[in-house]
């Protein structure tokens, strides 16, 4: 029995553990890089005179390296080609609907938190979930970083492979609510952990209603979308 439980443990956590691990050797790995241009004579000018440019590089370039990565280790282990439903006409208009859902929830979620905070003391230094500084990335980086390469990220890690795997373990239901509490660990900030639950249990939920991983990824690339963009505006 502990064998198997302990086995079930690793089968479960694996996938995360590969995330969080290899997502940070990345973004250090080529943070040294930029870090020795910047010390580099003929490159000193290069990169100091674009550190915004590189910083989301950087970020980009580990996102889009960590989603090709989980991929290539989990494509057929996983069947991720049977993740994605085929999209037929009939099924826009729901996809409509699940894009709407997610920026209202998005944007409802994220006014009620800074309700909360603005007239709650909870102590300790408190953000907004899902905040965007637009001084810190430019609107092009920030539309591919935060509105499509990290959505399909997480919804790779949390939905695809932590939901499906703790689901075939146990239940759906055991699966929509530990799948939402990793996503929701991983966001540090105890309101954004909030915030991150609320949203994971919502997607899981798609992907146990409707079996269709492109439905949450639509759900979760709303609802970056619907905080980012109007911070710019």
């Amino acid at each position: 029995m502990f064998t198997g439980s302990f086995k079930k443990t690793v089968y479960i956590l694996a996938p995360l553990i590969l995330y969080f691990v290899t997502i940070r050797i990345f973004i250090y790995g080529l943070q040294i890089l930029y870090t020795l241009g910047v010390h580099t004579g003929a490159a000193h000018g290069l990169f100091t005179g674009h550190a915004f440019f590189f910083k989301n590089a950087v970020s980009i370039t580990s996102y889009a390296l960590m989603i090709m990565l989980l991929i290539l280790v989990y494509g057929k282990t996983d069947d991720l080609k049977a993740a994605f439903k085929k999209t037929e006409v009939k099924d826009i208009p729901r996809m409509m609907i699940v894009f709407a859902v997610g920026g209202v929830f998005s944007v409802g979620l994220n006014l009620l938190a800074a309700f909360i905070l603005e007239h709650v003391k909870l102590g300790g230094d408190m953000e907004v979930p899902s905040s965007f500084d637009p001084s810190e990335t430019p609107f092009a980086a920030g539309l591919i970083l935060y509105c499509l390469l990290a959505p399909v990220l997480e919804e790779l890690v949390f939905r695809w492979l932590e939901y499906g795997r703790i689901k075939r373990c146990f239940s759906g239901r055991i699966a929509v609510i530990v799948s939402s509490l990793f996503f929701a660990v991983l966001h540090f900030n105890p309101v954004q952990m909030v915030y991150a639950f609320i949203m994971g249990c919502i997607m899981a939920f798609i992907m146990e209603r409707y079996d269709d991983l492109k439905l949450s990824m639509l759900f979760h690339i709303a609802a970056n979308c619907l905080i980012f963009i109007p911070a710019y505006f």
